[in-house]
């Protein structure tokens, strides 16, 4: 009897272990459905052995991020009775604590339960709340931008300019959790600017919401380390990932010492500006329009 109980617990374990990992896996990865299979699974250190095993051999960066934030919850739901109801209310700080997770496992290799412990208490021990603001589109910003370049934006489309939020918030929250200083307003504004939030290919090979090429792509990742796709360009999270370290590496440049500059970079390209600012080009009234749009939209900033 006893025999058949331990292969049932074993069979049962199985299939929640196989249900978490597909959650993992899966591109509408949930903490949420995370927390609620983790109680389920009765030998809960034998599983969570085995996630921290994939976790170590995963090299894939937005996997093992997803196995990290599943390792977070994991420790809080499964073994930290103090932390239980913590874990279960708290979705962003055991994503923003899974990915710094990752990020630990970049510096020092693999990870160990103590490793985990210890940024899952801390965040446990210190939970944040963090509210991260960003632009309203209304009927003033649409009449605004339309003033500056004639029906631009539609009082009919606010759904489409505003169904991207969230995504972009949790963009900016991922990256925070990395140290970045991340503007979701600014973001939100380039991606708003550059394709009205439907992202697509245009006329002259530029792709998706931050309209790019791929070999802007590849600088970014070079530079930072990153594992940006074309892809990925036409996910609005991503996306809002990669205009924050694409402006930030325009920032850097020696012409760029304002928003202005950087957005005339963005728009109409580094060396393009570089000759503006030494008096071989004239600006071209696309870039001079952006900016006029940018600074509308900056009144409106959170």
């Amino acid at each position: 009897m006893k025999a058949r109980f331990v292969r049932e617990s074993l069979y049962t374990d199985l299939y929640y272990e196989n249900q978490l990992f597909e959650s993992v896996l899966n591109e509408n990865f949930s903490v949420n459905k995370i927390v609620e299979i983790i109680p389920n699974i009765k030998d809960k250190k034998q599983a969570f052995k085995n996630l921290v095993s994939k976790f170590n051999k995963e090299n894939n960066f937005n996997f093992k991020k997803a196995i990290g934030i599943t390792l977070i919850a994991f420790y809080l739901v499964g073994f930290t009775t103090k932390n239980n109801k913590w874990a279960s209310q708290n979705i962003l700080q055991i994503e923003k604590a899974g990915v710094e997770l990752t990020q630990v496992a970049k510096e020092i290799g693999e990870i160990s339960v103590d490793d985990i412990a210890t940024v899952a208490e801390f965040k446990a021990e210190k939970p944040e709340i963090v509210s991260t603001p960003i632009i309203k589109i209304h009927s003033d910003i649409i009449n605004d931008i339309n003033k500056v370049v004639p029906k631009r934006m539609s009082p009919e489309k606010i759904n489409q300019y505003e169904q991207y939020n969230k995504s972009i918030l949790k963009a900016v929250e991922n990256l925070k959790a990395k140290g970045e200083k991340a503007n979701a307003d600014l973001i939100k504004s380039i991606m708003l600017i550059e394709t009205g939030m439907k992202p697509r290919k245009n006329s002259l090979g530029f792709e998706g919401f931050p309209q790019t090429k791929q070999h802007i792509i590849n600088g970014i990742n070079k530079k930072y380390k990153t594992s940006f796709t074309m892809e990925d360009m036409y996910n609005a999270e991503r996306s809002a990932e990669f205009i924050h370290y694409y402006t930030k590496s325009l920032q850097k440049s020696q012409y760029v010492n304002n928003l202005e500059d950087m957005i005339i970079a963005y728009n109409w390209g580094m060396g393009n500006l570089g000759a503006y600012k030494r008096g071989e080009k004239q600006l071209p009234n696309q870039s001079k329009d952006y900016v006029k749009m940018i600074k509308v939209l900056e009144k409106y900033f959170s």
